[in-house]
């Protein structure tokens, strides 16, 4: 008796070279998803390209010092906190809203003292003293700007005088310009000085009536101290800003 046999399938080798047509197509397919990634770049390279055209000039040369392309970015900082370093800041915090109401009431006391009242009184004197003393020099240099403008506004008649001479013909001799270039540019020159000459004038004029308005200002403040600082620690609490004014 013959004992049968069973025929074993022969199993794939995993490792079996793959024939040479399916090896193409993979190459192929290999192929075109690198060129896909290669005409990306590409396309992203000239959205950038455009997008430096479209810039001005001075914006669109980009460095290449260390050899390499640079191509132009937008950076957003964002600060991170740590919960330790946000009690920390919550700490410092209410330490110093501490320490304010710690010098508010201490500023209200002394604002309520006498030696308070005797020196927000010297500090209005003094600021009104030296409002008279700049007003005083204000005036002074009002007065010799008004000296220069005369002076200023003489000559300007006696260039535009020369000048009309030399349109009319008149020999250099008589209006002293060698070109009529020559003669516009003094004319401009002497304008500019008037001009300047005035605007001087109106700025030292302008800071009189300053001083003039803070001096009444600073007569309403006191009479307000004085009243405030009889009264309470509360209503005392503005005199820092009056005294500063003052």
């Amino acid at each position: 008796m013959r004992r049968r046999t069973k025929s074993k399938r022969k199993r794939k080798d995993p490792q079996r070279r793959q024939s040479p047509a399916r090896l193409n197509g993979i190459s192929a397919q290999v192929t075109s998803k690198r060129e896909l990634r290669e005409m990306a770049i590409r396309k992203r390279e000239q959205e950038n390209e455009e997008l430096i055209l479209s810039l001005p000039i001075p914006l669109q040369s980009i460095p290449h010092s260390d050899g390499t392309c640079q191509t132009l970015a937008a950076l957003c900082p964002q600060v991170i906190y740590t919960r330790e370093e946000a009690l920390r800041k919550a700490r410092e915090d209410d330490e110093i809203r501490l320490y304010c109401d710690i010098l508010t009431t201490k500023v209200k006391s002394w604002l309520a003292s006498q030696q308070a009242k005797v020196r927000l009184n010297l500090s209005v004197k003094f600021n009104k003293k030296r409002a008279r003393l700049r007003v005083k020099e204000l005036r002074g240099e009002i007065k010799q700007l008004k000296k220069t403008a005369k002076q200023i506004k003489k000559q300007k008649e006696n260039i535009l005088l020369r000048k009309k001479m030399l349109e009319m013909g008149e020999p250099a001799e008589v209006h002293r310009f060698e070109s009529m270039d020559e003669a516009m540019l003094a004319t401009e020159v002497i304008a500019e000085e008037e001009t300047k000459c005035e605007k001087q004038i109106k700025d030292a004029e302008e800071e009189i009536r300053q001083n003039n308005a803070k001096k009444g200002k600073s007569n309403a403040q006191l009479e307000v101290r004085q009243t405030a600082v009889g009264n309470s620690g509360s209503s005392s609490l503005s005199l820092v800003h009056l005294s500063v004014q003052g």
